[in-house]
């Protein structure tokens, strides 16, 4: 079929596998698929003072800035929550107040990716702006109305940071549903 499959490249944190599928005719095409190393990812929706902290950081894939929450990939040997603190530390310099919540999970692009993420939801007391770091150029704090602003005027359009509000939003109605 004149395709190469198989691993197609690797880093610390992902490798590029090529599949040979079936095609419905009998033929094979190859598919391409990221697979993390290290386990999956986390979002953490991080809260202080009442508003949510927004990064703004350029991302190469895309090559442009986007307005997100903190997020990151898995360190080999990291517990999920390990890896919340430890993104939390890097990104904002800082610590949660309690425990993280889990909200839940999401697959972020089942086209491309085997891996999934973990979405928590934090509270801190304070936080740094790590302007430079890893792509950082502004931090912001948003209420909901604000961040629904930046949503509908196309501020906000990363998929991670929009699922994860997405989930928390559920979490909250459906915490409101059982309380009534």
């Amino acid at each position: 079929y004149n395709y190469r499959f198989g691993m197609a490249y690797e880093s610390p944190f992902n490798q590029v596998v090529v599949d040979p599928v079936l095609k419905e005719n009998g033929g094979i095409f190859p598919y391409e698929r990221v697979v993390p190393r290290n386990g999956n990812g986390v979002v953490i929706m991080t809260r202080c003072n009442g508003r949510w902290i927004l990064l703004r950081q350029f991302r190469h894939a895309i090559r442009r800035e986007q307005y997100g929450f903190v997020r990151g990939y898995a360190d080999s040997g990291c517990t999920v929550l390990e890896n919340v603190r430890r993104e939390l530390m890097e990104e904002l310099g800082a610590k949660p107040i309690g425990e993280p919540m889990l909200l839940g999970r999401m697959t972020p692009d089942s086209g491309l990716t085997s891996g999934c993420v973990f979405v928590y939801e934090v509270e801190i007391a304070c936080y740094e702006e790590k302007t430079g770091y890893e792509g950082i150029r502004q931090v912001i704090s948003v209420t909901d109305a604000e961040f629904v602003s930046l949503v509908a005027d196309g501020e906000i359009d990363d998929g991670y940071t929009l699922g994860a509000y997405l989930l928390e939003y559920g979490a909250n109605a459906a915490e409101s549903s059982h309380s009534d």
